[in-house]
C-alpha cells in the first residue's frame, strides 16, 4: 500500500510541473564520508564583501504549493513548499522543545496568517495533544483530518513531518487521529528517509553523532542522535546547532546545553582524520570565565565531532588561522577526543 501511495504521489508531481519549465535538479549527496563544511585548510582568505555562510535563522514550515493556472505559468509545479518563520519566534517566551512543537503545530492548523502559505490540514482540524519522547513528536488531529485521503493525506503528513523534524534531537513523528491510526494507513511513524518531497531547501542527509553534554556534575556524557542536515547547513554547523540546546529529554541527569546559544561554525573541512574547525573569533567572549569550564567546553566539542565517523582529531582555528590558544586552551595543535569518549 505504501508503494502505491508514493508511486501516486510522484506521478502527480510530475503531472503537476508538466509546462512549468525545467526546475533546477536538486543535489544528490556525494556517496564519500560527507565533509564537515565548506571552510578548506590552507585556502584563499575571502575577498572583501564576502560573508561566511551562517545558520538558518529560519524554520522552514510546510504547506502546498499554489498550483493554479497563474502561477505555474510562473514557473512553479512543486506540491510543497515552504515559508520562512524566524527561530526567534519558535523559540519565544522561553518555550522547551515540546512547546516549540506545539507552537510549529498550531501554526500548520491555520495560525500562519502569511498570504503565501497554504495550509495542508483541512479547516476545522484541532490539535488534540503532541508530546515529545526521545526523538520522537506525537501529534494526535481531531477527526477532521480524516477527510484527506490518499494523496491528499500523504501530501499533508510530509508537511506536518518535514516542519517539525527541524526541531533538535527530533529523529521521527508519529501522527494519529482521534487516537488511532486510519484503516488505509499500516504506519503512523514518518522518518526524514521516508520523506521523498525534498527540494532544494530541504533535506540533503541525516548523520549519527554522539554529542556530549555536561550532567550535573559537571562530567561529560554522551548523547546518541541521528542529526538532519539541510541545504545550506554544513554538518559541523549541525553538531555546534546542536550543542547550543539542551539535551533529549530521555537522558536523566542532562539538562544544559554545552555550548552558548550565540557560539557558530563558520565552516570546516576533514583531511586525514582531522577535522580543521573554523571558528569566528568573537566565540572567544563566549568561553566561561573558569578554565576547567573552558577545558570541559571545547573538549566537549572536539568529542562531538570525533564521534563522526572519519574524523579523529580535530584542529580549531578562528577566522581561519592557528591560534595558540582559545582562552585557556592550547589549540596549536590538533584535539584529541578524550578517554571517556573513546570508550563511549
Amino acid at each position: 500500500m505504501k508503494k502505491r501511495i508514493i508511486a501516486l504521489l510522484l506521478a502527480l508531481l510530475m503531472l503537476t510541473s508538466a509546462g512549468c519549465g525545467s526546475a533546477p535538479a536538486a543535489k544528490e549527496p556525494a556517496d564519500e564520508e560527507p565533509v564537515l563544511g565548506s571552510y578548506q585548510a590552507g585556502a584563499p582568505e575571502q575577498e572583501a564583501g564576502q560573508s561566511a555562510a551562517e545558520p538558518s535563522p529560519y524554520l522552514r514550515l510546510y504547506g502546498l504549493a499554489d498550483l493554479s493556472e497563474k502561477n505555474k505559468s510562473n514557473g512553479g509545479g512543486d506540491a510543497v513548499t515552504g515559508i520562512s518563520i524566524p527561530w526567534a519566534e519558535i523559540t519565544a517566551h522561553d518555550r522547551g522543545r515540546q512547546q516549540q512543537a506545539q507552537y510549529i503545530m498550531e501554526l500548520l492548523l491555520g495560525g500562519c496568517t502569511k498570504s503565501d502559505f497554504i495550509c495542508p490540514v483541512p479547516t476545522g482540524t484541532r490539535l488534540l495533544s503532541c508530546t515529545v519522547t526521545g526523538g520522537t513528536v506525537s501529534v494526535d488531529l481531531s477527526g477532521e483530518y480524516n477527510q484527506l485521503m490518499g494523496i491528499d493525506r500523504t501530501i499533508a503528513d510530509y508537511c506536518i513531518t518535514l516542519s517539525l523534524m527541524q526541531l533538535t534531537g527530533i529523529l521521527a513523528v508519529r501522527l494519529t487521529v482521534e487516537g488511532e491510526l486510519p484503516a488505509d494507513r499500516t504506519n503512523e511513524v514518518y522518518t526524514s528517509e521516508e520523506v521523498l518531497l525534498t527540494s532544494p531547501e530541504d533535506i540533503v542527509r541525516t548523520v549519527k553523532v554522539v554529542l556530549y553534554f555536561p550532567d550535573q556534575t559537571g562530567q561529560l556524557v554522551g548523547e546518541e542522535r541521528r542529526l538532519t542536515v539541510y541545504e545550506g547547513e554544513t554538518i559541523a554547523q549541525a553538531v555546534v546547532k546542536a550543542l547550543t540546546e539542551r539535551p533529549m529529554d530521555s537522558y536523566g541527569g542532562l539538562d544544559e546545553p554545552l555550548l552558548p546559544a550565540e557560539f557558530t561554525a563558520l565552516g570546516a573541512n576533514t583531511e586525514g582524520g582531522t577535522c580543521y574547525l573554523n571558528l569566528p573569533s568573537s566565540v572567544t567572549v563566549l568561553l566561561p570565565e573558569d578554565a576547567d569550564a573552558q577545558n570541559r567546553m571545547i573538549q566537549g566539542l572536539v568529542d562531538s565531532l570525533c564521534s563522526l565517523e572519519g574524523v579523529e582529531q580535530v584542529q580549531l582555528m578562528l577566522d581561519g588561522e592557528y591560534m595558540l590558544m582559545l582562552g585557556s586552551v592550547p589549540i596549536s595543535r590538533p584535539l584529541l577526543p578524550s578517554s571517556a569518549a573513546e570508550t563511549a
